[in-house]
């Protein structure tokens, strides 16, 4: 008696052709943005097109400019405001120079007796290299800021926003930051 296997046929290995595949550049969301410069103190970074600014509009003796950056006050709130342009947004202010990055943000909180409920420090980070630390503000409604504070050895940076989303989106404020640069 013979038995008979039937045999299956072996595939022949598929021969794959590499094929090149290009590595795309991820899209410059900021590319058509607007860009903000300032001479005087010698910086810039871009901001989306339907953002408008206010210039010196916070102040306290430490302050040497500020600006704001946000949605138009009308497309938030409706009405025109009698003095800003914008709603609540992102602050940029210049500050003097003070004996230590510590100290100051110790007197900045301070400036705000009354008005602020909590502090905490949130961490560190870097902007542009330089060592920068990062505390979150709130005021007794519960309403939240974050604020970034670095030095150059020239001037104290503080970079403010509302940490709520329907005010920045914390991805806008990211892509602002990342175009922020020194220009002298």
């Amino acid at each position: 008696m013979w038995i008979v296997q039937k045999n299956n046929p072996i595939e022949a290995p598929v021969s794959i052709k590499s094929q090149k595949t290009q590595t795309s550049q991820p899209k410059d969301e900021t590319a058509n943005w607007q860009t903000y410069r300032n001479e005087k103190y010698g910086f810039e970074f871009k901001y989306p097109n339907n953002f408008l600014y206010d210039e010196d509009i916070a102040g306290s003796e430490n302050t040497l400019y500020s600006i704001t950056f946000g949605l138009p006050y009308k497309e938030v709130f409706g009405e025109e405001h009698p003095n800003y342009k914008t709603a609540q947004g992102i602050e940029f202010i210049i500050n003097k120079k003070a004996s230590n990055l510590e100290n100051f943000i110790q007197d900045d909180k301070g400036a705000v007796v009354g008005v602020e409920d909590s502090t905490e420090k949130l961490g560190e980070t870097r902007v542009l290299n330089f060592p920068a630390q990062i505390m979150k503000y709130c005021n007794m409604g519960g309403y939240c800021d974050k604020a970034i504070y670095f030095t150059d050895n020239r001037y104290i940076y503080s970079i403010k926003y509302p940490i709520s989303d329907s005010v920045i989106d914390q991805k806008i404020f990211n892509q602002i930051l990342s175009t922020f640069k020194f220009t002298n």
